[in-house]
């Protein structure tokens, strides 16, 4: 199943918002996952930076891709708990509410 994220849903969030966003899933990502884990999500999905496929990754950690490939998919495991998952969701409304507040 194809994963979504904003730019499927046809939604685009405003410049602040969407650092906010990103600082909110980069504390995500380096309160649950190893050091290495989080380069590699990083990398993967663009954070901070163009997206990159597994073997552009590989060459970046020294690793294969198919290991690249193993780390990013128990990564996402560890951040797709239930309640991982509530509280980013809760962390990104939060960011979108307080948003909408001030432009009020």
């Amino acid at each position: 199943m194809k994963e979504k994220f904003f730019d499927d849903l046809g939604v685009s969030l405003p410049p602040v918002l969407d650092v906010k966003v990103q600082k909110v899933v980069s504390n995500l990502l380096s309160t649950r996952l190893t050091p290495t884990e989080q380069l590699i999500v990083s990398l993967s999905y663009g954070i901070e930076t163009e997206p990159k496929n597994y073997k552009e990754i590989g060459d970046t950690v020294a690793l294969h891709a198919t290991k690249v490939r193993r780390i990013k998919e128990k990564a996402i495991r560890k951040i797709c708990w239930p309640t991982v998952r509530a509280s980013l969701m809760l962390s990104i409304e939060n960011q979108i509410t307080e948003h909408r507040f001030i432009e009020a």
